[in-house]
């Protein structure tokens, strides 16, 4: 990315135990953090229950 160009994002999910709390998507930005790290600047982060006790988190992060 040059300077002055935006960033281009893309989606990214992850499936992980456990089920969304009433903050979700900041939980699923979190998560998206630990794995990507800040320059991914995880963005319109959504969490969603699935069977078995897990979820699946979808963020906007920058595309690599």
């Amino acid at each position: 990315m040059n300077e002055g160009e935006e960033p281009k994002f893309c989606p990214k999910k992850m499936t992980l135990e456990g089920k969304c709390s009433v903050t979700g998507g900041f939980d699923c930005a979190v998560e998206f953090l630990g794995k990507y790290g800040a320059s991914a600047m995880p963005s319109h982060c959504t969490c969603k229950d699935l069977p078995h006790h897990q979820r699946l988190c979808h963020c906007d992060i920058i595309c690599r």
